[in-house]
């Protein structure tokens, strides 16, 4: 009888062992710093503000939990009809994280400007990442931004759309 407590105190202190390793993740993250470029279309698209820009980025820093300082940049922006646009963030650095596949950025607040329209929006975003290490693939797709200043000719949302490749050291 003492044989099988003995074997029995073995298999339950093995498996509580176990049970400990899978619910203490490891750093996910080295820490550091770390860019992204756009790889594909960057657009904020309602009617009658419709704009896409050719490249974007983002860049800033993780720590090993995930918790990022991030800023971005966006360059070669039009309309849909072809007229040059302006895109610029502003409230920087956003804040976030990226933790479980889930990316987020706090206090996303970007100014569009097309003529004489100026429109800011802002948003917490949330998308999804591939990747456990350099380069990491971000993913943000129909995240909805809402009117923080501007004309009331500016639309009252506009939808964002944009998958950013990750590297650098922090990843």
């Amino acid at each position: 009888m003492t044989r099988v407590l003995a074997r029995a105190a073995i298999a339950v202190t093995t498996a509580a062992a176990a049970i400990t390793l899978l619910a203490s993740p490891a750093s996910a993250w080295v820490g550091g710093s770390f860019t992204g470029a756009n790889s594909g279309p960057v657009t904020f698209q309602s009617s009658p503000l419709s704009v896409g820009c050719s490249a974007s980025s983002l860049s800033g820093s993780v720590t090993p939990a995930g918790i990022l300082s991030v800023g971005s940049t966006f360059n070669g922006c039009f309309t849909l009809y072809g007229s040059p646009a302006t895109v610029t963030a502003s409230a920087l650095p956003w804040s976030g994280s990226l933790s479980g596949g889930i990316i987020s950025i706090t206090g996303y607040t970007v100014t569009i400007s097309t003529g004489s329209l100026f429109c800011g929006y802002k948003a917490t975003l949330s998308g999804f990442y591939f990747g456990t290490a350099s380069p990491v693939t971000a993913v943000f797709s129909n995240k909805t931004l809402t009117q923080s200043s501007g004309s009331s000719a500016c639309p009252p949302t506009v939808t964002f759309n944009a998958t950013y490749t990750l590297t650098g050291p922090g990843l």
